[in-house]
């Protein structure tokens, strides 16, 4: 995918400036725009594509509570089960027997004195006891009642602040994981402005850089990128994830080194005070020859002095273009790297939950560079910016080197190094004995020839 990637990169300016030069610019635009919707098209074939011959795709891995949900029975009045009792009774032909003989008992017991007193007596503690049951009828009711616009309330709440939670887990899981350092680091590579992005082309175009220029140094830092990525399977077999890391992070710092000294070459328009007053730099395409127009307001004078002053000196644009594309080889080997640890140090069931997290903290320090870049917008600015984007790189090797050692317990084998010193000590110790040895053999051999003469 990488390797795609970096091949359209180096087709695609190619591609476009052909067009644009043949033709206008609405053929241009139509041109683009049709482009872009046969690739939409071929984009969301190939995702359907793959969705059906991967069946795993279409299985969502949901944990379920191993707890048993136990439904509660509704309250049912007393007159309720008497009446299916008597059904059942009713149904029952063997009762109709005792059924008539108690109905027999029952007059009577009521055509006597006593039992009509007993009678009242039951019917008013049946009262009492109906009164109660409503009582408690009603006090469930309310229970009920509360409990239901409680469970309404919470469920609002969660509604409401439903993708705050889901931000909140995400967050949690993805700061749980030990590969958190190595993503950390590869989100500070994004805010950098140390890159073929719109912020350097267009310094590029302030300092004199034509289209033709910037065009092929983008082709040639695409195909260094598409080197990086033939050479990654290589050196992650040969030297592991880790290591290989490392030593993207390593590459591209060195080479982004010449970017922080093209601060203060020759031609760098790099100035935080600027006293003189307001400089603004235009610059002709076509050529290399870059024009300074520099405006003083002077105290006494209504009418600013304008002075114009042509420089063709670009040793400081050269070598910040050459660090930009040297570090791409280091770039796309850390990201491989970082990519492939963030899939295979992540549980299969939250490998999503943890990418997308760290596109999102990619995103959001990309939002800081453009942040710094409308704080700092003018061209003498922009080497301050180089200075932020080396720094935010240093500390994202910084992080992901926590990561490598607390995986591997080691940077570097510092334990070889003594042992390959102790080698060679002992190596030229022995050397310095033998020949120490050799010459006083020598010497003995000597005085003795010369005894026996």
């Amino acid at each position: 995918m990488r390797a795609i990637d970096q091949f359209t990169n180096i087709t695609a300016p190619i591609l476009t400036g052909f067009i644009m030069s043949i033709g206008t610019n609405m053929m241009s635009a139509i041109f683009v725009a049709v482009w872009n919707i046969v690739s939409v098209v071929i984009e969301y074939r190939l995702l359907i594509r793959i969705y059906n011959k991967v069946p795993q795709l279409a299985v969502k891995h949901v944990k379920q509570d191993e707890e048993s949900t136990v439904e509660p029975i509704p309250h049912q009045s007393a007159e309720i089960l008497d009446e299916a009792d008597e059904g059942k009774l009713n149904d029952d032909p063997n009762l109709n027997v005792s059924r008539n003989s108690l109905k027999s008992i029952d007059v009577e017991v009521k055509t006597s004195p006593k039992a009509e007193t007993s009678v009242a007596v039951d019917n008013q503690s049946q009262d009492v006891k109906f009164h109660e049951d409503a009582e408690n009828d009603d006090q469930l009711k309310s229970t009920i009642s509360a409990h239901t616009k409680s469970q309404t309330c919470s469920t609002v709440c969660k509604k409401m602040f439903s993708a705050f939670i889901i931000i909140k887990n995400g967050w949690r899981v993805y700061f749980s994981y030990k590969v958190k350092f190595a993503g950390l680091g590869l989100a500070l590579c994004y805010m950098t402005v140390l890159g073929f992005d719109d912020i350097t082309n267009g310094y590029a175009y302030s300092q004199g850089a034509s289209q033709l220029v910037l065009g092929l140094l983008r082709a040639v830092s695409a195909l260094i990128g598409l080197a990086a990525t033939i050479a990654y399977p290589r050196f992650r077999k040969r030297i592991g994830i880790e290591r290989t890391g490392l030593m993207g992070f390593t590459t591209e710092i060195c080479a982004l080194s010449l970017c922080i000294v093209s601060v203060w070459l020759p031609g760098s328009p790099f100035n935080l005070t600027n006293p003189q007053g307001s400089q603004a730099t235009f610059s002709d395409p076509s050529s290399s020859e870059m024009v300074n127009v520099t405006t003083i307001h002077p105290a006494n004078q209504t009418t600013p002095t304008v002075f114009i002053s042509e420089q063709k000196n670009l040793i400081s644009l050269s070598v910040l273009m050459a660090g930009i594309i040297v570090s791409r080889f280091g770039l796309w080997s850390l990201d491989l790297a970082i990519s492939q640890l963030l899939l295979e140090r992540v549980e299969q069931q939250q490998r999503g939950v943890v990418n997308g997290v760290q596109s999102s903290l990619n995103m959001i320090l990309d939002m800081v560079k453009f942040v710094l870049v409308i704080a700092l917008p003018l061209p003498r600015h922009f080497g301050l910016l180089v200075i932020l984007s080396f720094a935010s790189v240093c500390i994202g090797a910084v992080s992901y080197s926590i990561y490598s050692y607390r995986m591997r317990g080691h940077l570097f084998h510092f334990d070889r190094l003594c042992r390959c010193s102790h080698k060679e000590n002992g190596t030229t110790l022995h050397r310095n004995l033998s020949v120490e040895s050799a010459e006083n053999s020598y010497k003995v051999n000597n005085d003795s020839t010369n005894n026996n003469s």
